[in-house]
């Protein structure tokens, strides 16, 4: 729309996309038209490429976040079944009838730990101390350490390297021989 008495001003219009060159004689209100126009956005273009950006986006987020959330719950089960053992398995050394049988109730929780908390693959060890005197002697305090290695799954080996990743956990604990006990 233009007024008879408006001057017109010549813009030139390259379009480099299509490659041809537009000349238009524009007034100063379609000018201020045009450049609102060509500096607002414009999403009438967009034809699905935001649910594809929003996948591209969700995937690239999503992987490493459930791979740490693995990660995390692995090694607090680990610390959970090697907390466990340690408890449960000095207290059956301390009550078992022999060296021997508390060797075994030990490896037998430390298994069933180890198992309930859906650590099957991991490898573990156990260290059992008497504190200087024998560990069947009244009154003697026995530790039982336990670690267990956790394998990292989500996180790739370096190359040269031959181990796999994994983390130690490892928990003590202690406990006294009865001195009451009736076996003793």
């Amino acid at each position: 729309m233009r007024d008879s008495h408006d001057t017109g001003n010549l813009f030139v219009n390259h379009d480099f996309l299509r490659g041809h060159q537009t000349i238009a004689l524009w007034t100063d209100q379609e000018v201020g038209y045009a450049l609102a126009k060509h500096w607002t956005m414009d999403f009438s273009d967009d034809r699905g490429s935001a649910s594809m950006e929003f996948l591209v986006a969700a995937i690239g987020l999503l992987v490493p976040v459930v791979a740490l959330t693995v990660t995390t719950s692995e090694i607090t089960s680990a610390t959970f079944a090697a907390t466990v053992s340690a408890r449960q398995g000095v207290r059956a050394f301390t009550l078992a009838d022999s060296v021997q049988s508390g060797h075994t109730a030990i490896a037998n929780i430390t298994n069933l730990a180890i198992t309930d908390h859906g650590l099957s693959d991991a490898d573990w060890r156990i260290e059992l101390d008497c504190a200087g005197r024998s560990c069947r002697q009244r009154g003697s305090l026995v530790s039982l350490a336990v670690s267990i290695d956790v394998p990292l799954r989500f996180i790739p080996a370096l190359p040269g390297i031959d181990i796999a990743p994994s983390v130690t956990v490892s928990r003590s604990a202690t406990a006294r021989v009865s001195t009451t006990s009736v076996n003793r």
